[in-house]
């Protein structure tokens, strides 16, 4: 069987062991069960939060709520749509299906660093100043118009970038006395010039560096406020551990996106930028974005009481 090169140095071995094609199969069902956990795990985050109304509680009960409903929708709206780009029999190059699955995408990836804006800011004022958050409630519609506002105009110069395009990778398998070549689509980045670099960084920036630097900001005040404040015997310690562990949470969450959805979009500025990509990066980069929403019900089990608690109530 011949087929184009697409498995990089590092897993060579594998494939003197099986072919590309059956090693292709068993990629493609990988992938499947990290959506499908990814779905079960953020359904049971949702039906854990809608129960009681807890969702409704505080606006970073809302926005992690949100959080989930985005990877659901992520889940059933882009990926499908990036799956249907590979297996669907495409007579001409699908560049505007590429163009428009890479705008939902990275729609999406802002939605996640936006949402966590949002709780990071509320995480602070809740902190630091309770009761003045106490005299307001939020309006929720307003902060969801904000994020997907904010999304949405990041996300949209996708649809003018020229660099986006595919790759086409040819299978030739012997059917019946002849060979048959069956084509198998990849949406992919390709540094055609200035302009498609340029909407990349212009993305890079506003749609994930802005909201990382604005996350350190407002966790970093909050660290700095509960130390000053453990340093003051006659404040309640108990309380001050617990707002310390609902930190060290919405951090960990935090470190998770950076990795699972940063990680991609710098490899895919780099490529804009003329970095030759090894298919094995490409590889990771889609298992990283699958995984996010695989770790973070595992933090919220671990470190949320009132998660567990609602995850009792359930059984």
């Amino acid at each position: 069987m011949n087929t184009s090169a697409i498995i990089s140095s590092p897993v060579q071995w594998i494939s003197s062991l099986l072919s590309q094609l059956t090693l292709f199969f068993f990629g493609c069902l990988f992938l499947l069960c990290l959506v499908i956990v990814g779905l079960v795990a953020n359904i049971t985050v949702c039906v854990v939060m809608f129960r009681g109304g807890r969702f409704k509680k505080h606006l970073s009960n809302f926005m992690l709520f949100h959080l989930s409903i985005t990877d659901i929708a992520y889940r059933l709206i882009v990926v499908p749509g990036q799956w249907a780009s590979i297996f669907y029999p495409f007579e001409t190059k699908p560049t505007m299906f590429c163009k428009v699955a890479k705008t939902f995408l990275y729609t999406f990836n802002t939605a996640v660093f936006t949402s966590l804006v949002v709780t990071a800011f509320d995480r602070h004022q809740s902190i630091t100043r309770p009761f003045q958050r106490l005299k307001h409630k939020p309006k929720l519609y307003r902060y969801l118009l904000a994020v997907w506002g904010y999304s949405i105009v990041c996300a949209l110069p996708q649809m003018l970038n020229s660099g986006n395009g595919t790759h086409a990778v040819n299978f030739t398998l012997p059917a019946k006395g002849a060979n048959s070549t069956y084509a198998v689509h990849f949406c992919v980045s390709s540094n055609t010039g200035s302009s498609q670099r340029i909407v990349a960084l212009i993305y890079f920036v506003l749609g994930f560096l802005v909201p990382l630097l604005m996350i350190t900001v407002a966790y970093s005040k909050i660290s700095v406020f509960l130390w000053r404040k453990s340093r003051n015997r006659m404040i309640n310690q108990a309380a001050l551990k617990s707002k310390g562990k609902a930190l060290r949470m919405l951090v960990l969450m935090v470190l998770g996106f950076v990795i699972c959805l940063g990680v991609p979009q710098l490899y895919e500025l780099m490529k804009s930028f003329g970095f030759k990509g090894q298919a094995a990066i490409g590889v990771l980069s889609v298992i990283l974005y699958l995984s996010s929403s695989v770790i973070n019900p595992v933090i919220y089990g671990l470190y949320s009481a009132e998660f567990k608690q609602g995850l009792k109530q359930g059984r």
